[in-house]
């Protein structure tokens, strides 16, 4: 009980214009990237509570999975979304990203994983039954 007592809010991060499907942390916990209906990829700065990006990702739908890509300096992120694409998003320096976008499923992504120190495979799991594996060293572009 005594732990639950201790328990308080910290800090509201608010930003998104609708419902947060999914949250996802850098390798070091100093970034936190959120995912929403509003179709954006908010990547945060946790010790401040602000947006240090904004990426207006290009899904048509509901987002709901999202991931960094390891060792890419968190300059590179996934996400998947009930439009049923795949989206692989790079920011640049001059703080834009650029999207590679990857159709390999035939209805809805639930969700997006990586394997820790590969910043070139991913997994996706799918409403269509599968979990893909994608190897962005030998998938095309439009898959």
């Amino acid at each position: 009980h005594s732990l639950i007592k201790r328990l308080q809010l910290h800090r509201v991060l608010d930003e998104h214009q609708g419902c947060v499907n999914r949250l996802a942390w850098n390798e070091s916990g100093s970034r936190l990237a959120s995912v929403s209906d509003d179709c954006n990829c908010l990547i945060w700065d946790a010790a401040q509570g602000k947006v240090a990006h904004t990426i207006a990702t290009g899904h048509t739908r509901n987002i709901f999975g999202v991931a960094f890509l390891p060792e890419t300096g968190d300059r590179s992120l996934v996400t998947g979304a009930m439009d049923c694409e795949l989206r692989v998003h790079t920011i640049k320096e001059d703080g834009n990203a650029v999207t590679r976008v990857l159709r390999c499923h035939a209805d809805r992504v639930k969700d997006v994983k990586t394997e820790p120190g590969n910043p070139h495979m991913f997994w996706s799991a799918s409403e269509d039954g599968t979990i893909r594996q994608i190897d962005l060293r030998v998938t095309p572009g439009g898959v």
